[in-house]
């Protein structure tokens, strides 16, 4: 029971957090979300996106603004749909 009020307890909390967060956040954090599932560095992934590596941590802090070629470079490396990363819930 502890267990899973905690689980609905953090989707609240990741839920009201998602609102306050400007696109840029959204989708850095969801690539970082992503290319951790599937247990890639920073580096790999920037090879695989064909990007520079020095660019995606500034992805994943949400502090660049990507043009859509680039997220579409990073959505295909990670093998998801570039709508996924854009979802804020």
């Amino acid at each position: 029971m502890i267990i899973r009020c905690t689980i609905i307890y953090t989707v609240v909390i990741l839920r009201q957090n998602y609102r306050n967060m400007s696109i840029n956040e959204i989708f850095g954090r969801n690539v970082k979300a992503h290319r951790l599932s599937l247990k890639l560095s920073q580096e790999a992934l920037a090879n695989l996106a064909e990007i520079d590596r020095t660019y995606l941590p500034k992805v994943e802090k949400g502090e660049r603004n990507v043009s859509l070629a680039i997220a579409q470079k990073i959505a295909n490396a990670l093998n998801v749909k570039l709508s996924k990363l854009l979802e804020g819930e």
